[in-house]
């Protein structure tokens, strides 16, 4: 982002911030029926109440509710063994490989790789998707809904449906974890759909021009920096085709320190000639077995891989370990700077079959659309299937523990004393978890 803006943004952002509180103090807000929760607006409603009352009619959300519980709790389950595996080899990952905190934080500009405005679009149909989610399990359940509303971060942010927090309470526990699994649950399925769409429909629509290796980034003060920038596909290296990454690999693995070789590329719809004269591996790799080979500098892909991993994502896995590799490959689309798609990425790809009657450049706006709308729901419904009040997980698990403990001990209060110790160690432990993936690989910068 332009450090010009960066005042701009700031300057909105406590304009915004004083304003809320100054409104907030006078009663402003309140007279119109708004109120704060944090630095976030709500804006109060009585409208809707009657759609989602008339939605929650149909006896299909009791099996819908059943089946979001058993899948917040897999999920639940998957997500703390990974959290718990990430934690172990923390502290073998160097420290400039570390995660950043941004990448923590899953909100547009805060964090580095969500793109603003595909970003913000997926979180406001994310929290839409979430709370009326939520609004439609609390009124099968007859659970007073007190309002629904919009959510206000200086620009609209999603939506909210308030049930009666009482009423929530006093109803079974079966019903109140219906409630609390619809959120995560109607997430991770609005994920999947979208997921679907966008591999089958629109990168099962796109080919490469022509075969060889993407460039998806090239390294600083390296021989590959004076002539290529990411998006570049390079068909030709020292003379020899490259048909795939195993074809690159052969090709460099053969050259020699201050050697120069010539490489065909396509880059914005032209293919060119270059030569570079690369350097010795060993002065980036420190390692004596790389002396005197050639160095290039780049990071890359198969150019097949969009359209492979991505519109057959699961066609290539043989094993447990391909499946999970592939999945990673797919979520982490973002970290390896393919998402969003634009040019010139995009441009050694051919869009064919069901969306070639549209522009290229409106087809992969709508597969960003896709991709981040999957993303964004995915994100929000595995962070709030993490058993930790007050994520829905977390009173997910505090009710399950109760019915665990309620076999042993019938007095309440001592059974809700359990119960609580219970879910704050497991809260702070998930936190322990988390923030130690930042801390342990950055031990090595202080000697431990």
């Amino acid at each position: 982002m332009d450090s010009l803006w960066i005042p701009v943004i700031v300057s909105i952002i406590i304009a915004w911030l004083v304003s809320i509180y100054v409104l907030n103090r006078k009663k402003v807000l309140e007279k119109h029926h708004m109120s704060l929760s944090g630095p976030i607006l709500l804006v109060h409603t009585e409208k809707g109440k009657g759609i989602i009352q008339k939605i929650a009619k149909k006896k299909f959300w009791k099996y819908f509710g059943n089946f979001v519980i058993v899948l917040c709790v897999f999920v639940m389950i998957i997500m703390m063994i990974m959290l718990c595996w990430s934690a172990i080899i923390a502290t073998q990952i160097p420290a400039k490989m570390a995660i950043s905190p941004r990448l923590m934080i899953g909100l547009p500009v805060i964090n580095p790789i969500i793109p603003l405005w595909y970003g913000l679009l997926g979180l406001i149909i994310a929290l839409v998707v979430h709370e009326f989610s939520h609004g439609i399990l609390s009124a099968f359940a007859k659970i007073k809904i007190k309002s629904l509303g919009v959510l206000f971060l200086i620009l609209p942010l999603g939506a909210f449906v308030e049930p009666d927090e009482e009423e929530l309470k006093k109803v079974k526990k079966i019903k109140r974890i219906r409630v609390y699994a619809a959120g995560p649950g109607m997430n991770m399925i609005v994920a999947l759909i979208c997921a679907l769409i966008f591999s089958w429909s629109f990168m099962g629509s796109v080919s490469p021009v022509h075969d060889g290796v993407l460039v998806t980034g090239v390294e600083e003060d390296s021989p590959a920096e004076s002539i290529l920038s990411p998006g570049a596909l390079i068909t030709s290296f020292n003379d020899t085709p490259i048909k795939n990454i195993d074809d690159f690999g052969d090709a460099i693995g053969l050259t020699k320190s201050g050697q120069t070789i010539n490489i065909t590329i396509y880059y914005n719809h032209v293919f060119s000639n270059r030569s570079v004269t690369l350097a010795n591996r060993y002065n980036y790799t420190k390692n004596e077995k790389h002396n005197g080979t050639g160095y290039f500098g780049i990071n890359y892909a198969d150019v097949n891989a969009l359209p492979d991993r991505l519109g057959r994502p699961f066609s290539s896995a043989k094993s447990f370990t391909g499946v999970f590799g592939n999945s990673m490959f797919y979520i982490a689309l973002p970290l390896w700077g393919l998402s969003p798609f634009h040019s010139p990425i995009t441009d050694v790809y051919e869009i064919h079959g069901l969306w070639s009657f549209l522009p290229a450049n409106a087809f992969w706006v709508l597969a960003n659309i896709f991709y981040w709308v999957f993303w964004i729901n995915l994100m929000l419904g595995l962070t709030n299937a993490l058993p930790a009040v007050p994520l829905d997980g977390g009173y997910i698990f505090k009710d399950g523990a109760d019915s665990f403990f309620g076999k042993f001990i019938k007095n309440d209060k001592k059974r809700e004393k359990h119960v609580n110790a219970l879910c704050y160690t497991v809260a702070l432990f998930i936190l322990f978890l988390i923030l130690w993936q930042i801390i342990g690989p950055r031990l090595s910068l202080i000697g431990l």
